[in-house]
């Protein structure tokens, strides 16, 4: 139990060291190794890129949604109603 911090302690101490031994990612050879590292095309990232998809994908999928709705009359009262229906929009 006594040797149990002195243990702790030189057993960090070489991860400690090696953290600071990275190279600096903003040096110049870092920077000109790779200039655009993220960019999937002139404009964009690749993140940049799925979230566009997923976007379209979802507007898409709500556009179909309101033609289903369009197409099957969803948004018309029923004519088969045997009691009138009244109409409540407030147009004559």
């Amino acid at each position: 139990m006594k040797y149990t911090l002195p243990l702790i302690a030189i057993s960090s101490a070489p991860l400690l060291l090696a953290g600071c031994s990275k190279p600096d990612p903003m040096s110049f050879e870092a920077l000109s190794a790779d200039i655009t590292p993220e960019m999937a095309n002139l404009t964009q990232r690749q993140v940049d890129i799925d979230r566009t998809w997923a976007l379209t994908y979802n507007e898409n999928l709500r556009m179909a949604s309101d033609d289903l709705v369009r197409m099957w009359f969803g948004g018309e009262p029923s004519q088969l109603s045997p009691y009138p229906t009244i109409n409540t929009s407030g147009q004559p």
